[in-house]
């Protein structure tokens, strides 16, 4: 499996970030068929008018911390909104990479911000991600989480960096997950534990080609890394099991706009 794996993962690794996709497409020979979801499509940049969202039920700004160690939170929140307001010239804020989608915002969508414990150590993270006016049945273009920071030694810094074709969700067993695409015959569901400073693979599920002429393409696993060289091929069947066992947990943001500090 490994020989006649890696020469596909060399060359999905040069192509591809996070999760070992890049946001440029990889394009295969022969694009075989495979579901995939398709990309954000390019929207005006306009900032969305305020929308009635209640605050989120799971936003924790209160854990004890006094509210000045969590000051870079809220600089950070205060300058997204601002920079949303005038329209942002690149997806960088602060020095940390943000989400291209913010470069996009259309009529139905609602960026916006929680704080909260994820992994229960008593730290909140800044989570920041993307609510829709008008949600469709099973859409999972709402709810996504796109960039979390979280404060390491007094210092922010910054856990998740998504963009449209590489989305974050928080789920209900409190994995972490993450769907990419880079392709139509490459896609990758990977699941993730959240230690307090980085995330850390449960498991992955991905497609890519058995042989080198890229004529075949199958699933496989691995507990390590997405398109690990050493990966183990499994049915489409079984992938789809594991990975209808994860239910996202859609967040409900407060949105910049409602933002007074």
């Amino acid at each position: 499996m490994k020989k006649r794996f890696l020469p596909v993962v060399l060359l999905a690794a040069l192509s591809l970030t996070a999760c070992g996709i890049n946001k440029a497409e990889a394009k295969p020979a022969e694009e075989p068929a495979i579901a995939e979801t398709p990309a954000a499509e390019a929207r005006p940049t306009e900032f969305a008018p305020e929308a009635e969202i209640p605050e989120s039920e799971n936003a924790n700004t209160d854990n004890g911390a006094p509210e000045e160690a969590y000051a870079d939170y809220y600089k950070m929140i205060g300058d997204m909104k601002a920079g949303l307001e005038k329209g942002l010239e690149e997806p960088v804020l602060n020095g940390f990479a943000l989400a291209d989608v913010y470069m996009m915002i259309g009529d139905n969508d609602i960026p916006g911000y929680i704080i909260k414990d994820l992994n229960g150590d008593g730290i909140d993270e800044l989570i920041f991600g993307m609510n829709l006016k008008e949600v469709a049945e099973d859409d999972n273009w709402d709810g996504i989480v796109y960039d979390v920071f979280t404060m390491v030694d007094g210092k922010m810094t910054q856990v998740v960096d998504g963009w449209a074709r590489n989305r974050y969700y928080i789920c209900e067993n409190g994995a972490i997950a993450n769907e990419g695409s880079g392709g139509a015959a490459y896609s990758c569901y990977t699941y993730y534990d959240f230690d307090g400073k980085e995330l850390k693979v449960r498991e992955s599920y991905f497609t890519g080609y058995r042989d080198e002429a890229q004529t075949d393409w199958g699933w496989f696993f691995s507990d390590t890394e997405a398109w690990a060289d050493d990966a183990k091929e499994v049915s489409e069947e079984e992938a789809r099991q594991a990975i209808a066992a994860y239910t996202y947990d859609k967040q409900k943001y407060i949105p910049f706009a409602e933002y007074n500090g």
